[in-house]
C-alpha cells in the first residue's frame, strides 16, 4: 500500500510506501499526528493510528478529522490565494482547485499591469515596449509557481501535468487546457490527493 501525508501546508505528498514514511518520522519529516492517507482512500488518520502502538511510536496528539481539511487560505481577502501559491512556490505535487488557480491568474494580471506602469514612469522601458525591467522581473518570479499551481489544477481533475503539452498543439490544444482548467474538482480523493475543497 502507498499512503499520502499532509505536509506543514496541508498539502498531500506522496505516495509513498510504509517504509517511506517510516524513514521520514525517523528523520523528522513527519510526526505522530501528521495525518496520512493510504492512496485511493478517503480517510485521513494520524500516521500512529497508521503503525499501532507496537511500532514504538507515542499516540497522536488528539484532533477531530472534521479539522483537517486540504490547504485552503483561512484570511486575508482575495489575495490570499496568490500568497498561498507562492507560499507552495515549487509544489507540483498536489490539488489546486478552480479558485486558488484563477485568483492567482487574476492577481498576476493586475500586478504586470502595475510593473508595466512603473516600468513606464521609471523608464526602464526595453527599446520602446511598454514593458521593462519590473515586469520581466515579476514575471521570471512567478514562472515556477505559475506552472506548479497549473499542473495542481490539472491534478484536481484527474489529469497527469505532463498534459499541460497538448496546449502546444496550435488551436486544439489550448482550448482543450482551457476546459479542463475551468472545470469543477473531480469529486473526492484521485491519486493526486484529496478534493481541495474538502468534499
Amino acid at each position: 500500500m502507498r499512503y499520502f501525508y499532509a505536509s506543514p501546508t496541508n498539502q498531500p505528498i506522496g505516495p509513498h510506501t510504509i517504509d517511506e514514511l517510516k524513514q521520514f518520522h525517523l528523520n523528522g519529516t513527519i510526526r505522530t499526528e501528521t495525518w496520512v492517507l493510504e492512496e485511493g482512500g478517503s480517510q485521513w488518520q494520524p500516521y500512529a493510528n497508521l503503525v499501532g502502538p507496537g511500532a514504538g511510536v507515542a499516540a497522536p496528539v488528539p484532533m477531530a478529522p472534521a479539522q483537517f481539511t486540504p490547504a485552503q487560505p483561512t484570511a486575508g481577502g482575495p489575495l490570499k490565494w496568490w500568497v498561498a501559491v507562492m507560499k507552495n512556490y515549487a509544489g507540483f505535487s498536489g490539488r489546486a482547485r478552480r479558485k486558488e488557480f484563477w485568483m492567482f491568474g487574476l492577481f498576476n494580471f493586475l500586478f504586470l499591469i502595475v510593473a508595466m506602469i512603473l516600468d513606464n514612469i521609471l523608464g526602464t522601458t526595453v527599446a520602446g515596449l511598454p514593458y521593462g525591467a519590473m515586469y520581466l522581473l515579476y514575471t521570471f518570479a512567478v514562472l515556477i509557481p505559475g506552472l506548479a499551481v497549473t499542473v495542481r489544477r490539472l491534478h484536481d481533475g484527474g489529469k497527469s501535468g505532463w498534459f499541460l503539452f497538448v496546449y502546444l498543439i496550435p488551436i486544439i490544444g489550448a482550448i482543450w487546457v482551457l476546459i479542463v482548467l475551468a472545470s469543477d474538482s473531480s469529486p473526492g480523493t484521485n491519486k493526486y490527493g484529496p478534493n481541495p475543497k474538502g468534499v
